[in-house]
């Protein structure tokens, strides 16, 4: 018998660590990294190890702007043990994700017990979004577990122990988590505390905001005061211009409309979304819970209102909420839990059951619709992605496996919760069954279905620059941003400054090859005349590829 309310010891944090490895870690270097973010990363990292310029963050050894160096360190690092590949790129999400794991299994129990814990990893890997996250090679996983353990030592601060190490702690966090991802860190965890403050503690907090804030300059005088006393005031002007920049403007294009974030959470981070929403409206009993409550709610408000408010939109913008969302839905049930008789059903867990289904059903049409696709129909009308799907993609005959798989089995759980009906005691088992078709349902996503999609936007591309490795040969695109070029060509830091002026590599006297990739929707007259120097050579799905000689 497991007796949920027992203080959780070893072998609990141990079968949450397991949990965590086959999650994140099996076919984590499966599929390439996606251009923009995961390469983009992945490429600053690599030229770390290759400058030995561990300060200044770079693209294309020109100085990037975009984000502080903590996430490069870490990947830097795995490079240096694993060697420059995927893998490398995504383990320290994969390690993190585990941390992130272990967290929220201790958070809970400290709390009020060890089902809390195990509530909130439940609804952790039983949500799509917040599950597939960990296994890509992007920042934000690694950044958002910095800012939950500042706000988790803030909240020990007030609610267990006002000592200077909580205090130190938190600061401490949310300096890494600033030099991880920059100055939004700080607004997340100065907005959401502001508002705890003034909702519960409007005396005795300015020992915990001094010590906090003495603490967390440390890492950021370390990177900052340490690379403007070598290289000068330029890059850190630049660098805050530049998140202004990101925060006002919709920078790399990627702009939406202000309900995207929300949009995005309601349909892909379910069964967590479902059920957040009543969170809101639910208050805890027990007067922890309740200022808990009180501080995560803040800040999935803050993260989805701040990202709804700036220009530059992409999904896991507000991965943050995503979070905080899993402790408010365990913090919701694990009361109702507490209430006797069945849950209701339309609130509990038919929604966490049938939120399986359609995405089942979607990806499952999608596995067959794709390779026998009807190409005279017409119905896609965007040339790039005609011209992909007619390419050399690695059909494996096995795509529609993942969400045949996942309607099954969200089926099955769905008729087997009918059966043994919905208590406090079956709730646990039922969210343990969706949590482990959730993870074998990304797993045979990762090994059947991404590889198509990875072949159809950017197979062609990739498979060239990897040909290219070694030789000196110049690679660049045109119409599109991409950072493929540069990670899997394996580009050197250039010899002479002209390679990196475009307008030399058009019209200038070249000493060495340079290739140009174009998509085909991208092309038109102006960019025919526009590198009219240029030889078409070949075209392999949606990319075009042309070459100048010497």
């Amino acid at each position: 018998m497991i007796h949920w309310n027992a203080r959780p010891g070893f072998k609990d944090f141990l079968l949450v660590t397991l949990i965590g490895i086959v999650s994140f870690f099996p076919f984590l270097g499966q599929n390439s990294l996606f251009d923009w973010d995961e390469i983009n990363f992945a490429e600053s990292a690599r030229e770390m190890l290759l400058s030995r310029d561990f300060l200044e963050v770079t693209i294309n050894f020109r100085p990037f702007y975009e984000k502080p160096p903590l996430f490069f360190w870490f990947q830097a690092a795995s490079m240096s043990i694993f060697g420059v590949n995927e893998f490398s790129a995504r383990l320290p999400n994969a390690l993190s994700g585990i941390a992130s794991l272990l967290f929220l299994f201790h958070l809970g129990a400290w709390l009020k017990d060890k089902l809390l814990g195990w509530l909130f990893i439940g609804f952790c890997l039983a949500s799509f979004l917040p599950n597939l996250y960990f296994r890509t090679g992007i920042i934000d996983p690694f950044f958002n577990l910095l800012i939950l353990l500042g706000l988790y030592f803030f909240l020990r601060y007030f609610l267990h122990a006002s000592t200077p190490q909580n205090a130190a702690l938190s600061g401490l966090f949310c300096g890494l988590a600033i030099l991880a991802k920059g100055p939004v860190a700080l607004l997340f965890y100065g907005l959401v505390i502001f508002l705890y403050l003034v909702r519960y503690q409007r005396s005795q907090y300015l020992p915990f905001l001094g010590i906090a804030f003495l603490t967390g300059i440390i890492p950021l005088l370390g990177w900052y005061g340490t690379l403007t006393w070598y290289k000068g005031w330029e890059f850190l002007i630049h660098f805050f211009y530049y998140q202004i920049e990101l925060f006002t403007q919709p920078v790399a294009g990627h702009q939406q409309p202000w309900f995207y974030h929300p949009l995005v959470m309601l349909a892909l981070a379910f069964p967590m979304s479902w059920l957040v929403i009543r969170a809101f409206r639910t208050t805890p009993v027990d007067y922890t819970l309740r200022k808990a409550r009180f501080l995560f709610a803040a800040l999935f408000i803050s993260v989805l209102v701040i990202f709804s408010i700036s220009t530059t939109k992409i999904v896991h913008y507000s991965s943050l909420s995503w979070l905080a969302g899993c402790v408010l839905c365990g913090i919701l049930v694990r009361e109702r839990m507490a209430l006797p008789g069945k849950f209701r059903w339309k609130e509990w867990d038919y929604g966490l059951i049938l939120t399986g289904v359609l995405p089942g059903m979607i990806f499952l049409i999608l596995g067959w619709f794709l390779p026998n696709f009807p190409m005279e129909t017409g119905l896609i009308g965007d040339r790039f992605i005609l011209d992909a799907l007619k390419g050399p993609v690695a059909w494996s005959g096995k795509e529609t496996w993942a969400g045949g798989f996942l309607l099954f089995s969200s089926t099955a759980l769905f008729i087997y919760g009918l059966k043994i009906g919905l208590h406090a005691h079956t709730f646990p088992w039922l969210m343990g069954l969706r949590v482990a078709s959730v993870i074998l349902f990304l797993h045979l996503l990762s090994v059947y279905f991404v590889p198509s999609i990875s072949d159809i936007t950017q197979g062609p591309a990739v498979r060239f620059y990897q040909t290219q490795k070694g030789k000196n040969v110049v690679l660049l695109t045109e119409g599109y941003k991409s950072y493929a070029p540069y990670f899997y060509g394996e580009t050197q830091p250039p010899d002479r400054p002209e390679l990196q002026d475009k307008e030399w590599l058009l019209f200038g006297k070249i000493d060495r090859p340079v290739w140009m990739v174009i998509r085909t929707d991208r092309m038109n007259e102006d960019v025919r005349d526009l590198y009219r120097n240029y030889k078409f050579v070949y075209q392999s799905g949606g990319f075009l590829f042309f070459l100048r000689l010497p």
